[in-house]
């Protein structure tokens, strides 16, 4: 029930985006540590997330794999960004495989935040294949700060 009141909410604010101010913000509970993470990681960086009109949001995992194909998707309309991700996706995986999650976020939030395309580069988090890069980010804490490094390369 809360989702549907949540979708219908941000239906709502696609169809009068005009209203908007650059106060408006939600992420999912669940999800805002990761989020705090990218925050973080993007400080380190030099980099600040624009949260003015971003809404994170879980999405029915078999609605969006129907539409999508996907965990997660990144999409903008109007002055609207939104990042769906797969409830049980998340849920399932968060606590065995936190990684998984970081990468997923941090894949999604590199199209909305930092306008970055994939690629099939296997050592970048903006690889679809997220069990393939999972492989490899998973091994060292150096091996994951490369991987970050790489996303928030070429900032201007």
């Amino acid at each position: 029930m809360k989702n549907i009141i949540f979708i219908l909410l941000i239906n709502l604010l696609f169809s009068c985006s005009s209203f908007l101010d650059d106060e408006h913000f939600y992420c999912e509970p669940e999800i805002m540590p990761v989020l705090e993470t990218y925050e973080a990681e993007a400080l380190k960086r030099g980099h600040t997330l624009d949260k003015s009109n971003l809404f994170i949001i879980f999405e029915d995992h078999k609605q969006m794999y129907e539409d999508d194909k996907a965990f997660g998707t990144a999409g903008k309309k109007n002055s609207i960004r939104i990042i769906k991700i797969a409830d049980f996706y998340w849920k399932d995986f968060h606590d065995p495989f936190p990684l998984i999650n970081e990468i997923l976020l941090f894949h999604e939030l590199g199209h909305i935040d930092l306008n970055r395309q994939h690629t099939e580069n296997i050592n970048s988090i903006m690889c679809p294949r997220i069990y393939d890069v999972y492989d490899i980010y998973k091994q060292s804490e150096q091996i994951r700060e490369k991987y970050i490094d790489e996303l928030f390369q070429n900032l201007n």
